[in-house]
């Protein structure tokens, strides 16, 4: 019973957790290219402004009222991860995780969730403004419960945008969009250190 409880829970704090970023950040536009042999236009793959690893800042949202206060305690936290990590051929991983800490920082059982996104990044095309809105195709999403390793469920119709700008460095707007609405948010990331990062200043 309390298992089904925590579940459920864990579902109203997941729905909670929207949050509509406004920061730009930059790469420039890249468009289809035609292929060499056809003449058919294929989707040209990102170069190393898109290449690497794209954190968001963790995500801590109080739980108040009395339901909230039932379930998980007074002063419980639902935390929230985003991370995004691009190969060189335009493949891409979203992982969103999420757990409620209770008043002592302990990750409450039942809590933690994990969505993961295999993606393809294909053309870019300039959007409003200095908005570069780049093409995902969704190859396969779940979401899983760690603390019970059986609950998996495939994220049927899930959209994954990103966004990237003309007027700033180092970071990407990130919108995910299960077709449940259940943990929608459109966030923004920061990109992590490393080789991929020093060629993208340059």
């Amino acid at each position: 019973m309390f298992a089904k409880l925590i579940a459920g829970a864990a579902a109203v704090v997941l729905c909670a957790q929207v949050a509509w970023a406004q920061n730009p950040s930059s790469l420039s536009p890249r468009t289809s290219l035609p292929d060499d042999e056809t003449g058919i236009a294929r989707p040209s793959i990102p170069g190393p402004s898109l290449t690497g690893t794209w954190k968001a800042t963790t995500d801590r949202l109080p739980l108040t009222g009395d339901f909230n206060e039932k379930v998980w305690g007074k002063n419980a936290v639902s935390v929230r991860d985003i991370t995004l990590s691009v190969k060189p051929t335009g493949e891409g991983t979203l992982t969103v995780s999420r757990k409620v800490l209770d008043a002592r920082g302990r990750v409450v059982p039942g809590s933690p969730s994990i969505e993961q996104a295999d993606i393809t990044i294909g053309e870019a095309r300039p959007g409003a403004a200095t908005r570069v809105e780049h093409e995902v195709r969704v190859v396969k999403a779940e979401r899983r419960y760690p603390d019970n390793t059986g609950d998996r469920w495939p994220l049927e119709n899930l959209r994954v945008n990103l966004v990237t700008f003309t007027d700033a460095h180092g970071t990407v707007e990130v919108r995910f969009e299960p077709a449940d609405g259940q943990g929608a948010f459109s966030e923004l990331l920061s990109r992590q250190g490393g080789a991929a990062a020093r060629t993208a200043r340059r």
